[in-house]
């Protein structure tokens, strides 16, 4: 059953929208889901990082039947130096989410700043859980957003131990919000004939869906300064967000 409010005992999630999935769904789902995106964990808190690995563990462990799916950007892969990039899978404040993925049989899409990362992500849970493309539900095309620029994925990779440290704390001093881009604009290049998308990168939740034609559904990002996420379940889907979070 799709609750109202989720809560883990760490924090309270409110459920924003309710979305029938009929439209795309031949059959209901075997096994619900949690879906999240853009969760961005690092080894070890920084001045830049945004990650909340224990909110992430804690909602996991509120929803025991449910696979996870990570839509992309699981790591800050391209932020962290190569040796920083080494301590992802060992470091201990990581670590219990690892084993909870692993245990879950969790599926993970490669999202841009998972660049690099995927035979690292292989190697690290079990056989089949990566994606790098994504994968499709019924008609619903499961992507991470940024699929369509390949170039720039690489260029941001060559920068990114630089550039992302320098873009996180420019925003934090600017108090922008943790959103990125706006779904209309990425969808534009990502729905490819799909009658339904699931995607995130944007870090921006939202939905639009038109049962006679296509639809796209978003769960944002689930970080320390901004938490939602989906919740899969039969042929239904619910956005929830942080409770107190502006909608």
């Amino acid at each position: 059953m799709l609750r109202e409010r989720i809560d883990t005992g760490r924090a309270a999630y409110e459920r924003r929208a309710l979305v029938s999935l009929a439209p795309w769904l031949s059959a209901p789902l075997e096994r619900p889901a949690l879906c999240f995106s853009d969760t961005h964990f690092v080894p070890a808190v920084t001045a830049w990082s945004d990650d909340a690995p224990e909110d992430l563990c804690a909602l996991i462990d509120a929803l025991p039947e449910h696979q996870p799916w990570s839509l992309g950007d699981l790591c800050e892969w391209v932020g962290l130096r190569p040796s920083q990039r080494g301590e992802l899978f060992t470091s201990p404040r990581l670590r219990p989410l690892w084993s909870r993925l692993r245990a879950r049989n969790a599926r993970v899409i490669v999202g841009n700043h998972d660049h690099g990362s995927v035979e690292v992500l292989r190697a690290q849970l079990p056989p089949g859980s990566v994606f790098d493309g994504g994968w499709s539900l019924g008609e619903i095309a499961v992507r991470h957003g940024h699929e369509p620029a390949r170039f720039e994925t690489a260029l941001v990779a060559a920068i990114g131990p630089a550039a992302v440290p320098v873009y996180e704390l420019a925003r934090r001093w600017a108090d922008c919000p943790a959103q990125r881009l706006p779904n209309a604009l990425v969808l534009r290049g990502l729905r490819q004939g799909a009658r339904c998308v699931l995607f995130g990168h944007t870090h921006q939740m939202g939905h639009e869906t038109d049962q006679r034609t296509r639809g796209w559904i978003n769960p944002g990002c689930f970080l320390r300064s901004a938490q939602s996420f989906a919740v899969l379940e039969g042929r239904e889907l619910a956005l929830y967000q942080r409770a107190g979070s502006r909608p």
